[in-house]
């Protein structure tokens, strides 16, 4: 299980608070807020549709 979160349609992986995996940032803001961390949930890696981000996980793990 994966953090993840939604942009234009693809699923991508949280790398750190403000990207993800393929460098897209998903946080603008310095602190979270609660609508924020509702967007975050949890996935499988086969529930991830974003290819540069579940090629940088796999070469990094």
């Amino acid at each position: 299980m994966y953090p993840t979160f939604t942009f234009y349609s693809k699923v991508h992986i949280i790398k750190n608070q403000r990207y993800c995996e393929c460098g897209i940032i998903h946080n603008y803001r310095r602190i979270f807020e609660k609508k924020d961390l509702k967007q975050v949930i949890f996935k499988p890696m086969t529930e991830i549709t974003c290819t540069p981000c579940k090629d940088k996980f796999k070469l990094e793990r």
